[in-house]
């Protein structure tokens, strides 16, 4: 594998990019960017390696898509949180949460191993090779990052990143993401390949300079994607 490119990003911008892509894909659901503890997604910043952690977002979110219902919704959620302990530092974290059938406690120790699928809805009839979140899982550790699973509120399953803390030079201005998080139509016309999970191992995003450049400028501008 090819060592890390690293620089600054946002979760923020990726989880902004990635519902844009699972609406053009999966228009029947509500997907939402949230904050952490409600309301908006605030910025999340961290020094990673963009196109790796773009597949990492979009294997989480194509794992989703594919294991619960048409209409069921999603939401990305995205900020900040200090961990316990004495040392005081910041992550940055990000959360795909479903509202599927969720995993069972037998089941949740053994998603992140390579080929393994659990039975109960995530089988072959669904399609995949059972590699998505292995790769996830390894990406995100070359990244001194963590990822967890745990019970969605309600019912179904919550995939959890958490990665180093790194201030930006110029966050993105939150205030002006009203309109992404929530589009007018629900029916995005993006040109984007549509959020689906790559499990080759390959990014699963392929226009990710042009998307990146795309999100950046709706951010900043306060417009909503057509």
């Amino acid at each position: 594998q090819r060592p890390l490119q690293r620089k600054p990003v946002d979760l923020l911008l990726l989880g902004h990019d990635a519902a844009i892509d699972a609406r053009a894909s999966a228009p029947r659901r509500d997907i939402r960017v949230v904050g952490l503890h409600g309301g908006r997604g605030t910025s999340a910043p961290t020094n990673g390696d963009e196109a790796k952690l773009r597949q990492v977002v979009a294997n989480l979110m194509g794992n989703c898509l594919r294991y619960t219902a048409d209409d069921s919704p999603v939401e990305i959620a995205v900020g900040t949180e200090g961990t316990e302990g004495t040392d005081g530092r910041r992550e940055s974290v990000l959360q795909v949460r479903d509202h599927g059938p969720g995993i069972s406690e037998e089941e949740a120790p053994r998603i992140f191993e390579r080929f393994y699928r659990a039975d109960s809805s995530r089988n072959r009839g669904t399609g995949g090779s059972g590699l998505g979140l292995a790769i996830v899982s390894a990406i995100v550790a070359s990244h001194e990052g963590t990822v967890r699973l745990s019970p969605t509120s309600g019912g179904g399953a919550t995939l959890t990143i958490r990665l180093p803390f790194e201030d930006l030079a110029e966050p993105p201005d939150t205030v002006s993401t009203e309109r992404l998080e929530r589009p007018e139509t629900g029916n995005e016309q993006d040109s984007g390949n549509g959020g689906d999970s790559n499990e080759s191992g390959e990014p699963a995003t392929q226009d990710i300079g042009h998307r990146s450049f795309r999100a950046s400028q709706l951010l900043h501008r306060g417009t909503s994607p057509h």
